[in-house]
């Protein structure tokens, strides 16, 4: 059963994406909805959802400035990220760099209003080869690095808000995703650029590819702890304005190599019977989905990620400790070069993210999450 606000959530959305006025034959929980939209990200958009409401006008003023306050916040950040990102491509652009801007900066634009559509940073493809003229740029703004040369990305923060992870990979190199993986390595065949008259190092991805990587990236973290429901909701978007464009009979082969076919069914029908002018009923693989996503939050949660492998691996506890203590060659290669390349080290390694885990806030929430779990 969805809670009555989460429901309310949608209706106020889907109402202003097909320019209606809300209408509820029960009294709104603002507090709940405000408490729910938060965590999914989307407290912007259902605040200027309810200024369409004219119930809304009778709330309580706290909880109209709450709503109002973010709104605002979101539309001031959004406008700075933008300003920000556009001097940083220019930098690139002086240094010949190519970039491909990724996820929800092309997304962003595809939302009705400026400030629609939060989120926590900005994503761009790099050449890897150009890592040490991208952090000089970064460092001479004033932001601070982290995992640099690691893993997929490098992070890149400066205060007030703004947060830049710097692909230098477009999927990571583990098990599941090792078709999808190879597929995006050779990014030079699946970019075209944004203009071959200008002096920009702008890439972007052909829309099929866009789509692809949307998928790809939605299904890491639906598959690991979860994502939340503005995920739906940029799927909606972007499949209004491209959708009749798309080449499908690409699309659904390389979904089935990438074994993300029912998957991408699954939420693309869920995302236009939540959003969609017309509704239409779910079948029971899609109403689990939809439970799971309204639990999640918008970056998922560890009670999710726990869960999920557990159920999958026969609740094996020492599997699940194996799995977070070896993460795999690749992905253990990546980012501790050191230890892998010296094989003495190895098993150091390995106690050392034991002690690591034991110690840190997520290790402890795993260890818990992990000690509740039960076979059915």
């Amino acid at each position: 059963m969805i809670p009555q606000s989460y429901q309310d959530i949608i209706t106020l959305i889907s109402s202003f994406i097909n320019k209606k006025e809300p209408s509820f034959d029960h009294e709104l929980d603002y507090k709940e909805i405000y408490g729910f939209a938060k965590a999914h990200s989307l407290l912007s958009f259902v605040a200027r959802s309810l200024e369409n409401y004219p119930k809304f006008n009778e709330a309580d003023e706290r909880i109209k400035a709450a709503f109002k306050n973010a709104n605002l916040t979101s539309v001031r950040k959004s406008l700075s990220f933008d300003a920000e990102r556009e001097s940083i491509l220019k930098e690139l652009d002086a240094q010949k760099i190519s970039y491909v801007p990724l996820k929800g900066i092309i997304l962003n634009r595809m939302y009705p209003e400026p400030g629609l559509r939060e989120f926590a940073d900005n994503d761009i493809y790099y050449d890897a080869k150009n890592l040490k003229k991208v952090k000089k740029i970064f460092l001479g703004r004033g932001y601070s690095g982290d995992s640099i040369g690691k893993g997929v990305h490098d992070s890149y923060k400066k205060k007030p808000f703004f947060n830049f992870e710097m692909h230098r990979m477009i999927f990571p190199k583990k098990e599941g995703f090792k078709n999808i993986c190879s597929y995006f390595e050779n990014i030079n065949s699946l970019v075209v650029k944004d203009n071959e008259n200008t002096d920009s190092f702008a890439y972007h991805f052909k829309d099929e590819d866009f789509y692809l990587h949307l998928i790809g990236h939605a299904f890491k973290h639906f598959d690991a702890s979860g994502n939340g429901l503005r995920f739906p909701l940029d799927l909606y978007f972007f499949l209004s304005e491209k959708g009749d464009s798309l080449d499908w009979d690409f699309i659904n082969g390389k979904l089935k190599d990438f074994s993300l076919l029912e998957f991408e069914e699954d939420i693309r029908a869920l995302s236009f019977a939540l959003f969609g002018d017309e509704k239409k009923e779910l079948n029971g693989r899609q109403r689990d989905m939809l439970s799971y996503i309204l639990g999640c939050g918008v970056y998922g949660n560890i009670d999710n990620s726990v869960n999920r492998w557990m159920k999958k691996h026969n609740h094996s506890k020492i599997g699940y400790i194996w799995h977070r203590l070896w993460l795999g060659w690749d992905v253990m290669k990546e980012n501790y070069p050191f230890f892998i390349y010296t094989i003495i080290f190895i098993p150091l390694l390995l106690v050392y993210r034991a002690f690591k885990g034991i110690f840190s806030k997520r290790g402890r929430a795993e260890i818990k999450a992990m000690a509740k779990d039960k076979k059915e």
